[in-house]
C-alpha cells in the first residue's frame, strides 16, 4: 500500500541519512518515527522478510558495494563510511550478502 511504501521510503532516508554512524540502530530508527521499537521490527519484518537489524545491514552492504565500485577508496575507509566499526566484521557480513570478499569486487572493477 502506498502507506507501506512510505514508511519504507522513511526508513531508506533515514539509513542513508545518518549511514556513517556505527551506532545507528532500531532505538535511532523507532525514535525518528515515533514508533516503539517491537512495531518498527514487526512492521519491517512483515514488509521486507528481514529482521530490522538485517535490513539496516543490508542497505549499509549495498551502500559499500557500490562505494567499492565507483570510488578508489579503501576497503577500510568505505567499511567505517558505511557505519562499521571493524573491517573483519565488515568482510565477513559483505562476504556472507555478496558471497565474495569486497576486494574481489575491487579486482573485478
Amino acid at each position: 500500500t502506498s502507506l507501506d511504501k512510505e514508511f519504507i521510503t522513511n526508513v531508506l532516508e533515514y539509513i542513508h541519512k545518518n549511514i556513517g554512524d556505527s551506532s545507528l540502530g532500531v532505538e535511532h530508527i523507532a525514535e525518528e518515527l515515533f514508533l516503539s521499537r517491537s512495531k518498527l521490527y514487526r512492521k519491517i519484518k512483515a514488509l521486507t522478510g528481514d529482521t530490522a537489524t538485517e535490513f539496516i545491514r543490508k542497505i549499509k552492504l549495498e551502500k559499500a558495494k557500490e562505494l567499492l565500485e565507483k570510488t578508489d577508496m579503501t576497503v577500510s575507509e568505505i567499511c567505517y563510511k558505511v557505519g562499521f566499526s571493524s573491517p573483519s566484521y565488515f568482510t565477513k557480513c559483505f562476504k556472507n550478502h555478496f558471497g565474495i570478499i569486497p576486494k574481489e569486487i575491487r579486482l573485478q572493477k
